[in-house]
């Protein structure tokens, strides 16, 4: 007759970033892309000198495709927070 195995306990893993529910990430990561966007918007206004109309263009798109394609909500959070950002 086989020997039982020995039962061991449940690790379980523990969670890192930001906790709370998907909502809250998702305000939190709307917030921190909005300021973000704009902290480097203008950075680039600054340094170089390009079009608010282009610029913020490429802001709209980039806040898209972050929205449409991360799986955290924080980070689909950012890009619509990038993105409402670059509408005003």
């Amino acid at each position: 007759m086989a020997k039982k195995r020995k039962s061991k306990p449940v690790r379980r893993r523990r969670m890192s970033g930001a906790k709370g529910s998907e909502g809250l990430q998702l305000l939190m990561g709307s917030v921190a892309g909005a300021i973000g966007s704009r902290f480097v918007g203008k950075l680039i206004t600054t340094k170089m000198t390009i079009d608010a109309k282009i610029l913020n263009g490429a802001f709209l798109a980039a806040g898209g495709m972050l929205a449409l394609k991360a799986k955290n909500p924080f980070l689909r959070g950012a890009g619509v927070g990038i993105g409402s950002a670059a509408a005003c």
